[in-house]
């Protein structure tokens, strides 16, 4: 159980990560 519930939230921590990095590069196209 522990593994998966690890998995599963670097999984999102991923996530998470690629979309601030879309927001950053829709910054840098509005500057």
């Amino acid at each position: 159980m522990a593994r998966r519930q690890q998995a599963e939230s670097s999984k999102e921590e991923e996530e998470e990560e690629e979309e601030e990095e879309e927001e950053e590069e829709e910054e840098k196209k509005v500057l």
